[in-house]
């Protein structure tokens, strides 16, 4: 449990940057909408510590929910054949940004939309391995994130480690 809560520590700067990144380039009359889209229930505790983490990040880069930028949040409350139909409505819903956590989560938002950005927020899994993304250097297309597990990072964490 202290490795998850270790990722999400590390991974929320990250996230909250880009969704920061996407609150910035709206027009001043605007506010950005980031859509977030779960595979768990609402009240899952490790739902809650990922908007909790979140929104702590975005504090820290100064931006505000509900003066910066809204959320619309969607949750398959474990039913992963739901998913699809969620990433649709939250392209309906023409959100900026799209922060999908787990695999099928990814892969509901990537069948629903090629031009909004998704966000993956994985602790485990290869999004190289699952076709999620093409590689961990170049995702391709409009797919980015950050992931705790991938047969790749062993090898980067040595490049960087020599570099060092």
């Amino acid at each position: 449990m202290r490795r998850r809560a270790l990722l999400r520590a590390l991974g929320a700067p990250m996230i909250a940057s880009v969704y920061a990144r996407v609150g910035a380039a709206q027009p001043a009359s605007g506010m950005a909408v980031i859509g977030r889209l779960h595979q768990a229930p609402a009240g899952d505790s490790t739902v809650r510590a990922s908007f909790d983490a979140f929104g702590a990040g975005m504090r820290q880069l100064g931006h505000v929910e509900g003066r910066t930028h809204r959320i619309e949040a969607r949750f398959a409350e474990g039913d992963v054949a739901r998913l699809p139909v969620l990433a649709a409505d939250l392209v309906r819903a023409k959100v900026d940004l799209i922060v999908a956590s787990g695999t099928a989560s990814v892969r509901a938002a990537m069948g629903a939309t090629q031009s909004i950005p998704i966000v993956m927020a994985m602790s485990g899994g290869d999004p190289v391995g699952a076709g999620l993304i093409a590689s961990l250097a170049r995702p391709g297309g409009n797919v980015t994130g950050i992931t705790g597990q991938t047969d790749e990072l062993p090898i980067k964490q040595l490049e960087l480690l020599r570099e060092i």
